[in-house]
């Protein structure tokens, strides 16, 4: 293969530009990194108008990390990836002394409207104590952020390059909600896909314009000139749409020992049913409709359940995160195993394999206004004035969807993914525990069940198969269609003789 960077003119004529309408799926986090607000520990950055924003650099690294990972098995050379992102000598041994640009511009995420904005309050758990860490409480902002126009611009030389291919890929992980953008995205944030039309077909555009043709060209300078709008240039007359770039992935290749393997994905659309009353308490227990009977038990109460802004109850991904990982480090404590844990759901040194998403609730929600007092325990009456109530939901149901990503050529990848599976199928078969209060009776999750299971797995030649789907699977019959759980757990709870 020519060597990608021996043209030392880093962009071409080929101008190709894919704009897409993301909707998030639930609430976003991009923070600062410093705390700059005295309302919050962890404040959202915005932008000169006090606008919650997007930048185009936090989507280019969660792009550039999916193209690497996927370039082997579309058989594109890493040369062409580093064509495309660009290189700076000093952050990636690619041989390089000087800078190079790459040909893809990734521009500010535009949402289309204000958003709602959240501060929601969190606390370490204790692992030995499986209770809260003494002063690890901390809140963190977020944004329910409307629906969002994503424009990538592509600049090189013909619609056969092989970077055509990998931003076909991006487009195709776009669709089926596999990326997430921002902070905290182990707990569901930043979870975005392709928005729909009414006629559920994804709001996606491809163009191009080749100004290697002098009236290509001539057209072009002059609407830059006039300063239309980046749109308006896709739509003229000599841009062209496309459906799909026309290049051709070449046959996979083999993994360099020092490249990011591709993943292997499965997603999970869960149902939880309640049994009795349910408790995540929110800070602010206010309610956009202060008229509805529902904002009359939230205000009554000392402490109600969790909103979204609009009122519309959840359970956050943070609060699903904590019980399934509390049951998974059981599991895996009593195999003496207690590392898969830190693997499938991370830690201060690595990011986690799993990504759950906000539950929302099915149906009307059912209020109950329960009455409770401190006990003096030196006289075993009630103590004087000490009455508090709680909000919480009745048996309410809610749904949710789970991502976990693995490389199947790692051992300990495929152990933690057998880890999450028996914890789902020990929370399907003896209940689960979710929320406030758990220990006098608010949180009993009667029912858990997988309502739809969709996955792709990678071979390790280098292979990725065809998306599956099923219907309500039961756990034991998901891990056997995956094909790997029984002999990786096997061999994770194999123990040595004597």
């Amino acid at each position: 293969m020519a060597d990608a960077f021996n043209d030392r003119l880093s962009r071409g004529p080929l101008r190709v530009e894919l704009e897409c309408e993301l909707e998030f799926t639930g609430p976003l986090h991009v923070g600062t990194g410093e705390a700059l607000s005295v309302a919050t520990d962890a404040p959202l950055l915005r932008d000169a108008d006090d606008n919650v924003w997007l930048p185009g650099s936090s989507i280019r690294g969660v792009l550039a990390d999916w193209c690497q990972r996927e370039a082997p098995l579309l058989g594109i050379e890493r040369a062409y990836v580093r064509r495309l992102f660009g290189v700076t000598p000093g952050r990636a041994a690619t041989g390089q002394n000087d800078d190079w640009q790459g040909r893809l511009t990734v521009l500010d995420l535009e949402l289309n409207g204000p958003s709602m904005l959240q501060v929601r309050d969190h606390v370490k758990i204790r692992r030995d104590w499986g209770a809260v860490e003494k002063g690890a409480k901390f809140d963190q902002e977020i944004a329910y952020a409307p629906y969002g126009t994503l424009r990538l611009i592509y600049e090189g030389d013909t619609l056969d390059d092989p970077e055509l291919v990998l931003l076909r890929s991006v487009a195709e992980a776009l669709r089926d909600g596999l990326l997430a953008f921002g902070g905290k995205t182990g707990w569901g944030l930043g979870a975005a896909t392709t928005r729909k039309s009414n006629g559920d077909s994804d709001v996606m555009k491809w163009s191009y314009v080749d100004r290697a043709e002098p009236r290509n060209l001539s057209a072009f300078l002059k609407s830059k000139l006039r300063g239309t709008a980046q749109a308006a240039v896709s739509a003229a007359a000599l841009a062209t749409d496309v459906k799909e770039p026309t290049a051709k992935p070449d046959a996979p290749r083999l993994r360099e020992n020092d490249e990011p393997a591709a993943w292997s994905w499965l997603r999970l659309d869960l149902r939880l049913t309640f049994d009795g009353p349910m408790l995540v308490a929110a800070i602010d227990i206010s309610d956009p409709d202060s008229t509805s009977p529902f904002s009359t038990a939230r205000r009554e109460a000392d402490a109600a359940w969790q909103t979204r802004p609009d009122g519309a109850p959840i359970v956050p991904g943070s609060a699903l995160r904590g019980p399934l990982r509390a049951l998974a480090e059981r599991i895996a404590k009593s195999l003496g195993i207690c590392t898969l844990s830190k693997v499938l759901f991370g830690s201060e040194d690595a990011q986690g394999l799993i990504r759950i998403e906000e539950a929302i609730l099915i149906g009307t929600p059912k209020p109950v206004l329960l009455n409770h007092v401190a006990i003096d325990r030196v006289t075993g009456f009630a103590a004087t004035n000490l009455l508090f109530s709680a909000a919480a939901l009745a048996s309410p149901c809610f749904r949710s969807r789970m991502l976990v990503r693995w490389d199947q050529g790692d051992h300990n990848h495929r152990q933690a993914v057998a880890l999450l599976l028996f914890a789902l199928r020990d929370a399907a078969e003896r209940g689960l525990w979710i929320g406030s209060r758990t220990t006098r009776g608010y949180g009993y999750v009667r029912e858990v069940e997988i309502e739809r299971a969709t996955w792709s797995l990678v071979e390790t030649v280098a292979v990725r198969q065809p998306t599956e789907c099923c219907g309500q699977p039961t756990v034991s019959d998901l891990g056997a269609r995956l094909g790997f759980v029984k002999s990786a757990w096997d061999s994770a709870t194999r123990r040595p003789k004597g």
